[in-house]
């Protein structure tokens, strides 16, 4: 169960870190000054493309990050708008963000008070299945319990998401008062894709000038699963038929990317530093909220 903040490529958490890469400026700066004797190994064999390359999923996004819960766009769907009575008077943990099918997930309440949070109510949850992502295709599972005081984090509720892969889910809690009127309202989406990732890496040509400052280099998702990455990259060089790490460092100030099935990112690739040769661009990503990762090249020649 992933519980982590995380976002797509419209919501972006700026950081800044070390990293081995380089920023292109306004003048053309000196080459490497470090010789490539010295130069650390690079990484080896490595593939432009992970999968097939071509998969196709027709999945559709919330508008708001899939790791937190749903607010603004309830209105889309059959559910109430928060009132923030209960959840902002006490924390929780729901299922939300990408999952596992077949994963068990729990429901926890927090109790911020120190001889514990009344609550005397009764809270209903729902797990749906949707289609678009709004709309209500399948009701899944629907239990109610009581909750009395919560002391601390406590969990109210176990349970497991259907083993089905490539689909998407919402996640309702509904605090509920003695006629069964819904007080409060909390709702997370769930996506389940097959456990695969299926991308392209590429830079926009395959032989640059050495007084071209700029290249772009595209990465294409073809699904099912979010990639998740940063903008960081790494350039190495084929140095005596090996690959070789080009001594680029530079900080800069790196943007934590969510990239749905279908979308493509482009990186401006600074290379006014490089001379004659063979080079590629590293990069490295992940599936997000699950455990696949994977490091792809797109090769280039400076002349």
């Amino acid at each position: 169960m992933n519980l982590v903040n995380i976002t797509r490529i419209k919501y972006c958490l700026i950081v800044i870190i070390p990293v081995v890469m380089m920023i292109a400026g306004c003048e053309k700066p000196p080459g490497i000054s470090i010789p490539e004797s010295k130069w650390k190994q690079g990484q080896g064999d490595l593939s432009d493309t992970i999968g097939s390359g071509d998969y196709s999923y027709n999945f559709r996004t919330p508008d708001e990050p899939i790791s937190l819960p749903l607010n603004s766009s309830l209105e889309k769907t059959e559910y109430d708008k928060p009132t923030e009575k209960w959840f902002g008077k006490i924390g929780y943990g729901i299922p939300l963000g990408t999952m596992r099918a077949g994963e068990v997930y729990t429901v926890s309440l927090f109790g911020h008070e120190k001889n514990g949070t009344v609550i005397n109510r009764d809270i209903r949850m729902q797990l749906t299945k949707r289609k678009d992502f709004y709309k209500k295709k399948e009701l899944i599972t629907k239990d109610t319990v009581h909750v009395d005081t919560v002391k601390g984090e406590e969990t109210i509720y176990i349970s497991d998401l259907p083993h089905v892969e490539n689909t998407s889910y919402l996640f309702s809690m509904e605090v509920l008062d003695v006629n069964g009127k819904v007080e409060d309202t909390l709702v997370g989406f769930i996506y389940v894709p097959k456990l695969e990732m299926n991308a392209e890496m590429r830079m926009d040509q395959d032989v640059y000038s050495q007084s071209d400052d700029e290249a772009t280099l595209t990465l294409e998702n073809s699904g099912p699963t979010i990639l998740s990455f940063g903008e960081g990259y790494v350039i190495e060089k084929k140095v005596n038929d090996s690959w070789k790490t080009v001594p680029l460092n530079y900080d800069h100030i790196d943007i934590g990317i969510y990239m749905d099935p279908g979308d493509h990112y482009e990186w401006t690739i600074g290379i006014a530093q490089l001379d004659s040769g063979h080079y590629r661009t590293v990069k490295t990503f992940s599936a997000g909220g699950l455990d696949l990762t994977a490091t792809l090249a797109a090769e280039f020649k400076i002349n």
